[in-house]
């Protein structure tokens, strides 16, 4: 059916009926409230999200077996892993947990990514899927991924000016003037 009421074959279709208000007083289907029209306790089929279920579950578990001990023993095998066999993955999550993440003087995290040298809008680019991976990988979070990508977009802007100057450069002058390199 289109939404006009008609078929599409264009003969008109029946309307459909009015769905009954759910303060109306009358049972709404199965075990529901009259009033609010909401699953009763013990419904079989308002039981709710199985797999969030679950995952409660799972939690509450981890916080059962996760004893001040236990958790003092990992610690310490973490660090024992960055110490003796030089692992800085364990060393680095051993450190963020016990001490947390570190952070500069203006209150930001520090954020290292291997970008491309930025010389072109082509380089550009390739700085901004880089910036992506990143995000995606979760080197990074969204607001580092958004102030970067704000310094990029800057950087596309002074390329673009930078190119308008020159072809007005060219225009005015008739000769073809090279790029200028002050922002590259």
């Amino acid at each position: 059916m289109i939404g006009n009421g008609y078929m599409n074959d264009g003969k008109k279709s029946k309307p459909k009926p009015e769905p009954e208000a759910v303060n109306s007083g009358e049972k709404q289907g199965p075990d529901k409230d009259p009033k609010t029209g909401q699953f009763l306790p013990g419904n079989r089929l308002g039981k709710g999200n199985p797999n969030l279920r679950r995952i409660k579950e799972m939690r509450e578990a981890l916080q059962e077996a996760a004893t001040p001990e236990r958790l003092q023993a990992v610690l310490t095998v973490m660090l024992r892993k960055a110490i003796e066999e030089g692992d800085v993955q364990a060393g680095r999550l051993a450190l963020e947990y016990a001490v947390g993440k570190p952070k500069r003087q203006d209150g930001t995290e520090a954020v290292e990514i291997d970008l491309p040298k930025v010389e072109s809008a082509e380089n550009l680019a390739a700085a901004g899927g880089k910036v992506l991976e990143a995000l995606a990988a979760g080197e990074i979070d969204l607001a580092q991924a958004r102030g970067i990508g704000e310094i990029l977009g800057t950087a596309g802007k002074l390329f673009e000016l930078s190119e308008v100057e020159r072809r007005l450069r060219a225009l005015e002058g008739g000769d073809e003037v090279e790029p200028d390199r002050r922002y590259l």
